[in-house]
């Protein structure tokens, strides 16, 4: 898939009914504070993709940081055209389909010496990478993949999909707040 914005190709791959990008989005936003190269540094979002906050990631204004968007399935934000920010239901069937929290790390994670020292088996071809993260300084690069989902946990706090380089687990999380934090971005097809 080709994005029409800036002209970056991205690897897509089927898992059971849905179609991922099996690569983070790298799209620059030109301008926006919300999103970073992990460390600032190029060459970290040609591997890994960029790390954007939540109301980057969903296209919205920052007011949203701390205000309810409400039903956000299917909404596209910073993903290209055809393609949206996957809801935490969406993940969750993504997980399910590659054997359940407890073992889907394994079969979604890359085969790929990135992570720490645990790589997946990749099975799926979803070749998630460990990018860390962004917290109000930049940690957990080969440890945590996180990603956002557009599904809200409250008016501050936005869920997140998780996978740590020592575990087969899949976590959904709702502690990390939107504004503060940058993670990376899969986008599903619409």
């Amino acid at each position: 898939m080709t994005d029409g914005r800036d002209g970056q190709t991205y690897r897509t791959v089927m898992i059971g009914t849905q179609t991922w990008m099996a690569e983070n989005l790298n799209y620059d936003t030109l301008n926006d504070t919300g999103s970073w190269c992990y460390s600032d540094t190029a060459s970290y979002c040609d591997t890994y993709g960029r790390l954007y906050n939540w109301a980057t990631a969903m296209g919205v204004d920052m007011l949203y940081d701390s205000t309810i968007l409400g039903d956000s399935v299917g909404h596209r934000g910073v993903c290209p055209d055809g393609w949206h920010v996957p809801s935490s239901s969406e993940w969750q069937t993504l997980v399910d389909y590659a054997g359940g929290d407890d073992v889907a790390g394994t079969y979604l994670m890359a085969n790929s010496d990135l992570w720490l020292t645990n790589s997946g088996t990749d099975d799926y071809g979803f070749s998630a990478l460990p990018g860390g993260g962004y917290y109000g300084s930049f940690g957990n690069l080969g440890i945590y993949g996180n990603w956002w989902t557009a599904t809200e946990y409250n008016s501050s706090i936005a869920y997140n999909q998780r996978m740590v380089y020592a575990s087969a687990v899949v976590e959904l999380n709702n502690y990390n707040s939107k504004g503060l934090v940058g993670f990376s971005l899969r986008c599903s097809e619409d």
